[in-house]
């Protein structure tokens, strides 16, 4: 007997299926499609990542990021802080919403919702235009909190080492630089990549209706994308404190504070389009 919808038919089968909807499978494909790109460099998988809040008596909030990878020419390196998503099963599109003010080569994206792939099958009609964020902004945060780990733990390792060896052994090569070494510039890139398809919806504003906040349905388009940078809003737990301070000062002065302290710019890929985003991602960030 054929099986149309190809569900599991034995408890082996659901045991499969239940781990291929937890997403460890598409971990393992993402981790792969890097290892095999030669220029890309596995540095670990499953990190465990933690940020340390400022009260005294809170914990830090830890996790762990799937993927951390390293790309290196020269002095410039990229280390890449993975984070696969699988889309939830009832949400397959995620849409974002384009930051008008930005005119880019790749699309920056301000907000995003996760919706149905298909409305004309869902009958329940209480049910049919549920929509959600809560993975964009979870993937989100994690590759956030990641990211600001593991630039920590860069810091101090270098100094520590540059400290108790009077020179960074850990970044020297004598045979390319002598004893004048230049210091790595490090680019601290996160990346959500998941199996939901990408779109943006584009729309005029002079198009809302000032009454009922609403837009005609027929007054935007949703455009398919492999890849875009999603501007996304940093808890207030991993913005820095900087406090009253200088440094505070001379972003508010140059009007960057808020892009540069509570925005972080996130890649999101469709999985489809990993290895193209891997390839094209070295030139984006070095030139």
């Amino acid at each position: 007997m054929t099986n149309p919808n190809n569900l599991p038919t034995t408890d082996d089968e659901w045991t499969i299926h239940s781990i291929n909807i937890h997403g460890y499978f598409f971990e393992k494909f993402c981790e792969n499609v890097i290892a095999n790109k030669p220029i890309w460099k596995v540095l670990q998988t499953n990190l465990p990542v933690a940020h340390n809040q400022t009260a005294s008596n809170s914990r830090p909030r830890e996790s762990k990021l799937d993927i951390l990878a390293e790309y290196w020419v020269d002095t410039s390196k990229i280390k890449l802080l993975v984070e696969c998503k699988k889309n939830n099963p009832e949400f397959v599109d995620w849409i974002f919403f384009p930051n008008k003010k930005r005119e880019q080569s790749i699309v920056y994206a301000e907000e995003a919702r996760e919706t149905r792939g298909s409305y004309q099958t869902n009958t329940d009609k209480k049910d049919r235009t549920k929509t959600s964020n809560t993975a964009v902004t979870e993937a989100a945060e994690q590759v956030a909190l990641a990211e600001k780990s593991v630039r920590t733990d860069d810091f101090y390792n270098f100094h520590s080492v540059a400290e108790y060896d009077n020179k960074a052994e850990y970044y020297y090569n004598s045979e390319l630089y002598g004893d004048s070494l230049p210091l790595p510039t490090i680019n601290y890139i996160p990346v959500v990549v998941t199996t939901a398809n990408l779109r943006v919806c584009d729309f005029n504003f002079q198009d809302i209706d000032p009454k009922t906040g609403e837009i005609p349905v027929n007054k935007t388009t949703l455009i398919n994308v492999p890849y875009l940078l999603f501007e996304f809003a940093i808890p207030r737990y991993l913005q820095p404190e900087l406090g009253i301070s200088e440094d505070r000062a001379k972003y508010v002065k140059m009007n960057i504070y808020e892009d540069t302290f509570m925005r972080l710019p996130v890649y999101v890929v469709n999985s489809q389009h990993f290895d193209e985003f891997l390839t094209k991602l070295p030139g984006w960030v070095l030139g």
